[in-house]
């Protein structure tokens, strides 16, 4: 993968001025308001004078950073690419290039490598496992997802109901950027340890419908269930038919276990910074204003889910329009509503997250103090206004599954009662039956 910098898109004027959503409106509003918030360092000895939410001018030397991602261009990214297309960054003085994920290179070994990206987007117990066993020098500043978003899936008609039943068996399992470990930790405790069971991998990339289906995999491959993301390879199995020639699996005809409600969920993703790049104090303040931007990105996409979709979509992620709204609206749901506010990481899931990777052998020692820092999203969240970053009345909207992911195309009709701008056939089952 080259580390050449990923230019941004374009920031559009006229979503800058309609916006996609309350979030972006009103985050536009405070960065026009004559009274900005200044902001403040998490180490007071920091130097650098601190970017306010003022006028929208940059300095002649604006900070400068790149952000790797873990997936090619994923939906989990989409506040970052609502500030980057919609000017946040720009109006907290920080240039941010972005950086697609391959699955021929680990993510982490990338950010390691000789110009890598100052940034990372990524789960904790990759993260915590890379610093192990690589040495990776990767601080936790800012914890995204408040749920964790994995699904173990099986045929309704050969349900797993005990992961102890998995022994022996093929698993269907996420092998890049550390996604199975989650599964793997769930698996040893429920006694099936790693050799016990069969690994299919190889379909953590399936972000192309010219690829194979997902659905193939659990058709056809043997597998007594597949680990799936709720918000993107679970859809999958509902929109694509495997190529074997049998059709897209229905709600009704798949067991699901939510790793949310089965107790085995693992702290998801979060943002990490380099350590030798924080130890720069004129980093600090940049770090901040990078992540008050990132969370009122990820704000606007709260309400606004087709056009967030969008946004993925214009990144280059080639999955289909409808694909992309139902995995937006499934983030949005892991990320909100977040009492303590977007950034902060739920109570008691850091030392669960640990104690289980250590009890299972996925970690040989306790990680040190200095794997955590969010000071830095705290100080964002005390920094920002006008914002909402809990959304306390947040309930996940009702998306609708296409057959193939493709929703139905927009009407220029005002008239609500309009019958020529809806699907051809009615949606599909979306929800996993409980």
């Amino acid at each position: 993968m080259s580390v050449t910098r990923i230019a941004a898109i374009a920031v559009a004027a006229a979503l800058l001025v309609a916006g996609c959503g309350g979030g972006r409106a009103a985050y536009i509003a405070s960065l026009q308001s004559s009274d900005p918030g200044a902001l403040e360092s998490p180490d007071p000895g920091a130097s650098e004078t601190p970017v306010n939410s003022g006028a929208p001018i940059l300095p002649p030397d604006p900070a400068q950073m790149d952000v790797q991602l873990d997936s090619f261009f994923g939906p989990e990214a989409i506040g970052i690419y609502d500030a980057q297309v919609n000017g946040l960054y720009q109006h907290e003085a920080i240039e941010v290039g972005v950086r697609p994920g391959s699955p021929d290179e680990d993510p982490i070994d990338a950010v390691m490598a000789e110009g890598g990206a100052e940034v990372l987007i990524a789960s904790l117990p990759y993260v915590l496992q890379a610093r192990e066993t690589k040495g990776a020098d990767l601080v936790l500043v800012a914890q995204l997802f408040q749920r964790s978003g994995t699904y173990l899936v099986s045929p309704k008609s050969t349900p797993v109901t005990s992961l102890g039943a998995l022994k022996g068996k093929s698993v269907g399992t996420m092998d890049m950027a550390g996604r199975s470990l989650d599964l793997t930790a769930a698996l040893a405790v429920a006694g099936v340890e790693t050799g016990a069971f069969e690994p299919v991998g190889g379909y953590d990339f399936v972000g192309d419908p010219s690829s194979i289906p997902v659905a193939t995999t659990l058709r056809s491959a043997g597998v007594a269930a597949l680990q799936a993301t709720r918000y993107d390879l679970y859809p999958q199995l509902l929109e694509f038919p495997a190529d074997t020639g049998e059709s897209a699996y229905k709600a009704s005809q798949l067991s699901v276990l939510d790793f949310d409600k089965s107790g085995d969920a693992l702290a998801s993703i979060g943002v990490y910074a380099r350590a030798s790049w924080l130890a720069d104090p004129k980093h600090h303040n940049a770090m901040i204003r990078f992540l008050r931007a990132t969370f009122a990105g990820y704000s606007d996409c709260a309400d606004s889910v087709v056009d967030c979709a969008q946004l993925v979509s214009d990144q280059g992620n080639p999955m289909p329009g409808g694909h992309l709204q139902y995995s937006a609206n499934e983030i949005n749901a892991l990320i909100w509503p977040n009492a303590a506010g977007i950034g902060s990481m739920p109570a008691g899931l850091y030392d669960a997250t640990v104690k289980r990777l250590l009890d299972t052998g996925l970690l040989a020692t306790a990680p040190d103090a200095a794997a955590v820092d969010l000071s830095y999203a705290e100080a964002a969240l005390k920094a920002s206004k006008d914002v909402d970053l809990m959304w306390p009345s947040y309930a996940k909207a009702d998306q609708p599954i296409y057959d193939m992911g493709e929703a139905p195309m927009a009407t220029d009709s005002p008239d609500p009662n309009a019958t020529d701008g809806g699907p051809t056939d009615p949606p599909l089952e979306t929800d996993p039956p409980s």
